[in-house]
């Protein structure tokens, strides 16, 4: 069944007496701005509970639905449950696991839900889930990146963060158990950009603490290891920082000073994955995980808006071990940091076979028509 009405105002009984719907569609069609549908209350979803062989449900694009009811969590045949740019729903039902037959949960565009239930971990079947939130949330009933790791059959992951350094040394591990997942997509939004400016000015009022020859006091670094006349700690002092064998925990000293970046060469994303969609990236330095010595098998590469420069082609050119990716297809828009001639290019990416380049200033010589767009068509024929 398909309602295509700009309010909905239906009455409880109506969907009480609907028993053998499999297939219910009410939010929008098409995309399209100008096309709104809201509804005035949610109790007549109360409703759905009896409709047991409904397989697919949509609310796409339909506004003022805050919460979902309890209902929604008792459609044990739903496959498909489609809640993309419900813009005011703020949370899911805390039992959305008892969904065990679903398949593909979309919730992009909710950009007010600020968490998601643990329990979704428990939705096993699930191939696609779309709009999952990675936030700063410390209560124990949302699901973390890391409980993820039951979904043995996820292909598809599409993740919305408002952290400024996600993703971290731990969550790229959280990503790299998901080892069938072949098509990743994370959004960078919220006061993302803003928190990403506020540190790097926290960090230039930082450097105006250094001494006159440019390094940092020793005080700074080791508060904790220096005597009241400033010298550096005695032998009795290091006695109680040596280990059961006698050598000093030179790892564990070490350990908080790191680079910037917190990630180990072998925190890497899915090897299967074939598809990466960065959206508004934050970060101006290319993270480990991003290189492509670690994304061997990946085709399509898409990077969206943000702070990303580095392609590769800052990397020692006259070196034996220098890299190239494997893209076929690469889409690059609204960078403006990003500085690259088409020779070089050419060079990272031997495999491409198409490219859409949109806004991108400093991207320069590169033979894409009026609309941005270029094809090697000796092997596109060839595929």
């Amino acid at each position: 069944m398909n309602v295509k009405e700009q309010t909905l105002d239906f009455k409880p009984q109506w969907f009480s007496k609907m028993t053998n719907v499999n297939l219910l569609y009410l939010g929008r069609w098409s995309a399209s701005p100008t096309d709104h549908i809201e509804v005035e209350d949610t109790k007549f979803l109360e409703g759905l509970a009896n409709m047991q062989y409904m397989k697919f449900l949509s609310l796409q694009g339909v506004s003022n639905v805050i919460s979902l009811t309890d209902s929604i969590s008792q459609l044990k045949n739903v496959k498909i449950l489609d809640l993309r740019a419900c813009y005011n729903l703020e949370t899911l039902p805390e039992d959305i696991g008892l969904l065990k037959s679903l398949t593909h949960l979309d919730m992009s565009e909710c950009y007010l839900l600020n968490h998601v239930p643990k329990s979704l971990s428990s939705l096993t079947r699930l191939k696609v889930l779309k709009g999952f939130v990675v936030a700063d949330d410390e209560r124990k009933s949302s699901c973390e990146l890391g409980d993820l790791r039951k979904l043995e059959k996820l292909i598809k992951l599409c993740i919305y963060t408002s952290l400024e350094k996600f993703p971290d040394k731990g969550h790229v591990r959280a990503l790299g158990n998901l080892k069938e997942l072949k098509k990743l997509t994370i959004a960078w939004g919220g006061h993302t950009l803003r928190a990403e400016k506020k540190h790097e000015k926290k960090e230039t009022e930082g450097s105006s603490d250094r001494t006159s020859n440019g390094s940092k006091p020793t005080a700074e670094l080791h508060p904790k290891l220096e005597n009241s006349s400033g010298s550096k700690p005695t032998a009795k002092l290091h006695s109680k920082l040596e280990n059961l064998n006698g050598s000093k925990p030179t790892v564990k000293l070490h350990s908080k000073l790191e680079n910037s970046s917190g990630l180990e060469p072998t925190a890497k994303l899915p090897s299967k994955l074939e598809k990466l969609d960065l959206k508004c990236f934050p970060m101006s330095k290319t993270p480990s995980w991003l290189e492509p010595k670690n994304l061997k098998d990946l085709k399509k590469l898409y990077i969206r808006g943000g702070k990303f420069s580095d392609l590769g082609q800052y990397q020692d050119w006259n070196v034996e071990n220098k890299y190239a990716w494997k893209v076929e297809t690469l889409r690059l828009k609204y960078l403006s940091e990003i500085e690259l001639e088409w020779r070089q290019l050419q060079e990272l990416f031997p495999d491409l076979v198409y490219l859409e380049r949109v806004s991108c200033p400093k991207l320069t010589f590169v033979p894409c028509d009026a609309n941005g767009l270029w094809i090697n068509e000796t092997k596109l024929k060839a595929s």
